[in-house]
Order: C-alpha cells, then sequence, then structure tokens
C-alpha cells in the first residue's frame, strides 16, 4: 500500500516491468503475454479511460471474462487513483 506523498504503485510497477521486457509477464490457455505487452495495455487502457473522462477516485465497476487483459484493466483503473 502506498504512502501519502510517495508516487501511485502502478508507476512502480511499470518500472519493475520494463526491467524484464520481453520476458513472460503472464501464460493463460496458451496466450503469453511479456512485460512490455502488459505495461503498454496497462498505459492504453488509462488513456483510453481519461478520454472517457473517467476522473481520478471514480468507483468502476469491471464484469470482464477471467483473460490476461484483465489484469492490466486493474492496473490502468489504480493508475488513474
Amino acid at each position: 500500500m502506498t504512502e501519502p506523498g510517495d508516487p501511485n504503485y502502478v508507476l512502480r510497477v511499470l518500472d519493475l516491468f520494463a526491467g524484464y521486457g520481453s520476458q513472460e509477464a503472464i501464460v493463460y490457455a496458451g496466450r503469453r503475454v511479456s512485460y512490455a505487452s502488459l505495461a503498454r495495455t496497462t498505459l492504453d487502457l488509462a488513456s483510453a479511460l481519461t478520454e472517457r473522462d473517467v476522473p481520478p477516485g471514480s468507483r468502476v465497476t469491471i464484469l470482464v471474462p477471467d483473460q490476461p487483459d484483465t489484469a492490466a484493466l486493474q492496473l490502468a483503473l489504480h493508475l488513474l487513483g
């Protein structure tokens, strides 16, 4: 959990992901997702949420199937704050 004044934990996670690059982050049902792809998808989703006027602190419910992209969506929502 982040403390007041600390950067968002997702920023720290994305920094860690950068160090692993093309290594596999998620393997699910024959699908393989690299750390770089997971980071890129997280940032793309956060951008899309911002463009759709989802402000920081919003309460969001997500109903999604169990897929590798779900992790990126959860990180994107937390990145918004």
